[in-house]
């Protein structure tokens, strides 16, 4: 299934090894811009509120048209949209586009809390963060789940994990910052939000064609994919709910599914039968593709010449990559670069920093932890 059958808004990817053309701009735009609004809402996603609550941005014409080809082309002068100036968005939640606004003009992701906003767009924070899609019906927030990754973190110290059926009492008895995230909440801070805001801002760069929002969010998802593996090991993945929601809204190919099926395919056997129950939740097509990912993995791992790291014809379904971990894949999996060899040499460097300062946090909580357990005896 193609990406434009799936997503609707931005056309197929393309691959070719072409280098990626530098895009021209007006500078008339600069020196007198022209401002566009957009309305914003999800009246257009099954299951909401036809009547939901609207918002509208006031954004650069040129702004927007030049980090998303998708609004390029919705504000072209012969649409209608460009000469009213005017574009309503109904299947994106105000707090994502707000998310996306905030991008557009410092190129970072964060979540600015002091806007006044309608309730039922309110952002999670640390008392309300979810790793679900469950809605309260009364009040239509996203509401925290019985999660596995609460109890995780409240028996990391050694114990037994516990058993679905126990959750809710011991989520109920878990501190805040367990309940909500290993890290605490911030909304300044993309690498301690829920798992779905993430995803909800991917999807966005995906359906709207936004290549640079695309190419941050996938780094902060497989950056903390990879933080999360190394310090915590693999116990805080991504709920059945969270990737229910990617399987519906991307392509079977997705690099996205793809990395995921990579960090589920690497449980051990006791972690899969502890969170058997939430595995069954899973879609299908996302469990076909760990297995795929498994059976990958196995026959790259006996095969000499992928042991060897070459490359080999007798058998296309695996290479010596598929031997690697998944926290050491390349960052550039889903950049697009094309023979762009400039960009992607500055993304190989910033991706070493940055999983360098991981291994030194790694190393430092280690040394924190040897030192809380050594044992000081006191010769009288």
């Amino acid at each position: 299934m193609s990406s434009s059958t799936v997503l609707g808004k931005r056309k197929a990817r393309d691959n070719s090894p072409t280098r990626r053309s530098r895009k021209r701009f007006s500078a008339a735009e600069l020196y007198n811009p022209t401002m566009v609004t957009i309305v914003v809402s999800q009246a257009g996603v099954v299951g909401k509120d036809e009547n939901a609550l609207s918002e509208e941005f006031v954004v650069p014409r040129g702004l927007i048209r030049s980090h998303s080809k998708y609004f390029e082309s919705a504000f072209r002068k012969q649409w209608t949209e460009s000469r009213s100036k005017t574009l309503q968005v109904d299947d994106v939640s105000p707090m994502i586009f707000r998310i996306f606004v905030a991008w557009l003009f410092y190129q970072e992701i964060f979540y600015d809390e002091e806007r006044v906003e309608p309730d039922n767009t309110a952002p999670c924070t640390s008392g309300q963060q979810s790793n679900s899609t469950a809605l309260e019906p009364a009040t239509g927030r996203r509401t925290t789940s019985h999660q596995e990754a609460s109890a995780d973190a409240t028996t990391a110290s050694g114990s037994d994990m516990l058993l679905d059926s126990d959750y809710d009492e011991q989520v109920a008895k878990a501190p805040l910052s367990a309940r909500c995230h290993i890290d605490p909440y911030d909304p300044y801070d993309a690498m301690t939000w829920p798992w779905i805001d993430l995803f909800e801002l991917y999807v966005f760069s995906e359906k709207y064609d936004t290549r640079g929002l695309r190419i941050k969010v996938f780094d902060l998802i497989q950056l903390r994919m990879a933080r999360n593996a190394m310090l915590y090991e693999s116990r805080w993945l991504p709920d059945p709910d969270d990737i229910t929601y990617l399987v519906d809204n991307m392509p079977q190919n997705s690099k996205l599914l793809q990395l995921l099926s990579r960090y589920y395919q690497a449980q051990s056997a006791r972690a899969v039968e502890r969170r058997f129950p939430k595995l069954c939740r899973m879609p299908s097509s996302f469990l076909a593709q760990c297995y795929l990912q498994s059976m990958r993995f196995m026959q790259a791992k006996h095969c000499p010449t992928c042991q060897a790291r070459q490359r080999h014809t007798h058998d296309r379904a695996h290479t010596w990559e598929d031997t690697v971990p998944a926290q050491a894949i390349g960052p550039c999996v889903c950049h697009e670069h094309g023979d762009d060899l400039e960009e992607a040499a500055e993304c190989q460097e910033r991706w070493k920093v940055r999983m360098q300062a991981l291994k030194d946090e790694v190393a430092q909580k280690a040394d924190t932890v040897a030192t809380s357990q050594e044992i000081i005896t006191i010769v009288p």
